[in-house]
């Protein structure tokens, strides 16, 4: 199994994308949904349904909608805020799915540079959505996206645990 794998088989009905603009995913995971929508700072060409908008802005329309599944893939690393997107995030969704780096991947020593504000480690996710009022229901470590045939061995040990994949929903009232 792998990050793109873990996603597919947890969203369903209706799915915010969060991070929508650019690469396939967003096409993939509206394979699996009945109502694909999209949130992110840039629009995503031909799709009205990706909404231009901050996740960390809790006063944007989307928020006023309930979604299945709310998917920040690759996203919370980036933000300056995650811990208010995430509350944005935990009123409007039944169930939330976060894939974010694993700081203590073989492959993050290659990654320097990148524009994430912070790395989580499977405790710590753990905790930080407690502090945000969602539970944790699997917390898991997987390669990115599927490898290629050759060297499958050589690229499984080194990407192995590249993605930390969290599943959480909001904690009752």
């Amino acid at each position: 199994m792998n990050r793109v794998d873990y996603i597919l088989e947890r969203v369903h009905g209706k799915v915010l994308h969060v991070g929508a603009s650019t690469g396939p995913l967003h096409e993939v995971v509206k394979s699996r949904s009945e109502r694909l929508y999209g949130l992110d700072l840039e629009p995503r060409e031909g799709d009205p349904d990706v909404f231009q908008g901050d996740v960390q802005d809790a006063s944007h329309p989307v928020f006023e909608e309930h979604f299945d599944v709310i998917l920040l893939g690759e996203v919370i690393e980036h933000l300056l805020e995650p811990a208010q997107a995430l509350r944005n995030c935990a009123g409007s969704c039944d169930r939330i799915i976060v894939t974010t780096p694993n700081p203590r991947a073989r492959t993050m020593r290659w990654r320097e540079g990148l524009d994430h504000m912070c790395y989580w480690t499977p405790l710590a996710i753990r905790n930080f959505l407690a502090g945000v009022g969602m539970e944790a229901e699997a917390v898991t470590l997987l390669p990115y996206e599927r490898t290629g045939k050759r060297l499958v061995w050589l690229r499984n040990l080194i990407s192995r645990d590249q993605s930390l994949c969290v599943t959480a929903h909001p904690e009752g009232p």
